[in-house]
């Protein structure tokens, strides 16, 4: 199946009867195709939460809202004891760097212009080597 953005997700195994679920970002067309060879196709529509990444009990790192328009601002900021100075780096679905920042203060605005819409990585590393990060959506506007 392809998505609004170009991505193909195939799945495979034995699910046997009852509900299911598998998690889509936006509306998309989801293709069924069982072991009996049995088609159906379903419009699925997905709504996400905001993200959050947590390196620990104390502090975490949360974005919102996701998924975003282009055009408008991302929200980052951290709950808990706030690091004192964090590198937030954007990457595209490629892999390669878009933007980079640190984010000295408890919260941070993105300015999501320059992005186009697709899926993009938001990387963070605080000072003491902890590091990880969230997906983010940009939808059209």
């Amino acid at each position: 199946m392809f998505d609004q953005f170009g991505n193909y997700l195939t799945t495979s195994g034995s699910y046997g009867t009852g509900e299911h679920t598998i998690v889509f970002n936006n509306t998309n067309a989801l293709h069924i195709l069982d072991a009996n060879d049995c088609e159906r196709l379903l419009t699925v529509e997905v709504s996400f939460v905001n993200v959050t990444a947590t390196p620990n009990g104390n502090w975490e790192l949360l974005v919102s809202p996701n998924p975003i328009q282009a055009g408008q601002r991302l929200r980052v900021w951290q709950n808990g004891n706030a690091a004192p100075e964090v590198m937030i780096s954007v990457w595209d679905a490629q892999g390669r760097p878009i933007h980079e920042f640190f984010m000295n203060a408890q919260e941070k605005y993105l300015d999501t212009e320059m992005l186009v819409p697709g899926i993009y990585w938001l990387r963070w590393q605080r000072a003491d080597g902890q590091s990880d990060g969230v997906k983010v959506v940009v939808l059209q506007p």
